[in-house]
């Protein structure tokens, strides 16, 4: 399946029930030999599981998701560290085609190493890595209490 991000997309979806419980939103560049890899290792632990690819201007996938099953997107190059409303845009987008209860956001760096083991307990976040830290707890701590009156992060947070 190839498909192109439009802007005349709807700005409200509903889905009744997610078609799969996880769905891969893969944001590439380059790297084919990595993203050639990663999808063919989540087709071998996540077989029914959907995988859309965005390449931020680089190379092009569709081939892959033709012979994978897929969706592929290429989109201009966007550097949405300092605006970040194309990448907000994009991967509103792949939620949108995924239809599943979760988005897991991979890059060419990540590795598959088999199923999820695990349920999510939560919408959002990473993996829990004990030594991980977070050098500016203070500042979002005072942006959070004007917000919320007492908020507290804590390291379980990350």
């Amino acid at each position: 399946t190839v498909a192109t991000t439009t802007t005349d997309v709807p700005t409200t979806t509903t889905i009744e029930k997610p078609k799969e419980k996880y769905g891969f939103y893969l944001h590439v560049f380059r790297d084919p030999q990595a993203v050639i890899f990663q999808v063919r290792e989540l087709k071998k632990f996540f077989p029914t599981s959907p995988v859309y690819i965005m390449s931020d201007g680089g190379f092009d996938f569709s081939p892959l998701c033709v012979a994978e099953g897929c969706t592929f997107t290429l989109c201009p190059p966007a550097n949405d560290r300092w605006h970040p409303w194309p990448f907000f845009r994009r991967i509103w987008d792949a939620a949108v085609v995924l239809e599943t209860e979760y988005v897991i956001m991979l890059e060419p760096d990540n590795t598959i190493h088999g199923p999820i083991t695990r349920e999510p307990k939560a919408d959002a976040g990473g993996l829990y890595v004990q030594q991980r830290g977070f050098g500016h707890a203070e500042y979002v701590e005072a942006l959070a209490q004007e917000r919320v009156p007492g908020y507290k992060w804590t390291k379980h947070m990350m």
